[in-house]
């Protein structure tokens, strides 16, 4: 299944750490790449279009992993750290990975900051493995750096490139 993965710093050749998160949406994948979560001193957003092979994953509606973990009233949606925590039992248990169907995330923020969400579904890789590297897309550059504009960028603006 081809997904996609938003990283703040650059065109990354691998992945060195799990979870491992896609989605479908290059719009999400953008926000999360362009909104400097963890921005390194030479990186720049970038989209990465992957294939994903998960064999045995645990598949889980919002609603049940909100009966797992519980609600974050003050963003309003699943509480994600509890969440992440969780991701390690379905690994101990045997699963690759997780699906998390329609669940209430960040999707950019809007021209005056305030943080958007939307309903998406969510895929968790536990091993780098499962995971090839597709190619990129591109990110218009001034998305990111005035703050002043939507950190979503629209799919006009994305330009996919093949390895």
């Amino acid at each position: 299944m081809i997904l996609f993965h938003g990283t703040p710093n650059g065109n990354i050749d691998r992945f060195d750490t799990t979870p491992i998160y896609f989605c479908s949406s290059v719009d999400v994948a953008s926000a999360y790449a362009t909104h400097n979560f963890s921005r390194d001193e030479n990186g720049f957003p970038s989209v990465v279009k992957a294939s994903v092979n998960l064999i045995n994953p645990k598949v889980l509606t919002e609603q049940e992993a909100l009966d797992l973990v519980g609600y974050d009233e003050q963003e309003g949606e699943i509480c994600w750290l509890d969440f992440e925590n969780l991701l390690y039992h379905f690994e101990d248990n045997g699963y690759d990975g997780v699906i998390l169907l329609g669940a209430k995330d960040f999707a950019g923020t809007s021209p005056s900051g305030e943080r958007l969400t939307a309903r998406y579904d969510q895929y968790i890789a536990f091993n780098a493995a499962a995971v090839t590297i597709e190619g990129y897309v591109t990110i218009a550059p001034e998305a990111d750096l005035d703050p002043a504009k939507p950190k979503n960028t629209p799919k006009n603006e994305a330009i996919e490139m093949s390895l």
